[in-house]
């Protein structure tokens, strides 16, 4: 059955949403191997397969992601250390590659950026706990509106991408949960991690709704997804990225 998927996958071209889901997912997990946040690739790739890309198998998603590494090498950027780089990608699918990364010139900027101060701050212990509890109302403040939050308003959720109050609640008492181990006089590493694990996938979850929404990433401020919670997943990803990286600059 796993052999009939992978061929079946195979034959079927790749759509647009398809190549977006792939981008925003590479520069999501990209953004948070720079930050230096631990997380697991094949948990994200769980995801996306139980997801928006539930047409495709593991082995599709990977060789995927490693025309993206392919495509961002070549163009002088940074890469995925778990995807090493795969030339062998159709010419048509390439230049489809490449106008969604030059649609994402903003997160290529900030990855930049990121590479080239990691290492270079100190992070005390009351900026994580300020910066974690306003990462915190910024979720909480999303389940207020409706469930799913990413169905609210005039535009229906991508397929597949549904964040609801469950996974609001769940980011939450994640959240909760770092804010004491990190306090605590020996931080307990095990729990921030897992409670981390929590907040990545949240992340993704609004890294993939917004990339559906959105041509630029830099235009997320000033375009409507259709309520405020939708202008608030739109930056989400980055809020989650930037406060887990304070949090384990701290802690190590």
């Amino acid at each position: 059955m796993a052999e009939q998927k992978e061929k079946g996958s195979a034959s079927i071209p790749w759509s647009d949403s398809e190549l977006r889901t792939s981008i925003d997912a590479y520069l999501y997990m990209l953004q948070l191997e720079t930050a230096a946040v631990p997380f697991s690739v094949a948990e994200q790739e769980r995801l996306l397969i139980s997801g928006p890309l539930s047409a495709r198998n593991e082995v599709s998603v990977r060789y995927r992601l490693r025309n993206i590494s392919h495509v961002m090498k070549e163009r002088g950027e940074a890469t995925l250390s778990a995807y090493s780089a795969a030339p062998q990608v159709g010419k048509n699918v390439k230049a489809r590659i490449h106008g969604l990364l030059d649609e994402r010139q903003s997160t290529l900027q900030a990855i930049r950026q990121m590479v080239g101060n990691r290492g270079a701050d100190t992070v005390e212990l009351d900026e994580v706990l300020i910066g974690l509890h306003q990462l915190k109302e910024m979720i909480f403040s999303l389940a207020s509106e409706a469930n799913p939050v990413a169905g609210i308003g005039h535009n229906k959720p991508p397929e597949n991408i549904v964040i609801g109050v469950e996974d609001i609640s769940e980011a939450v008492r994640a959240i909760s949960r770092i804010e004491s181990a990190v306090s605590d006089h020996a931080p307990d590493i095990g729990t921030v991690e897992r409670s981390s694990n929590t907040l990545v996938a949240l992340g993704m979850k609004s890294a993939l709704w917004a990339g559906q929404r959105l041509t630029d990433f830099s235009k997320a401020g000033a375009i409507a997804a259709g309520t405020s919670a939708g202008l608030s997943l739109t930056g989400l990803s980055g809020q989650i990225v930037e406060m887990l990286r304070k949090v384990f600059t701290y802690l190590f």
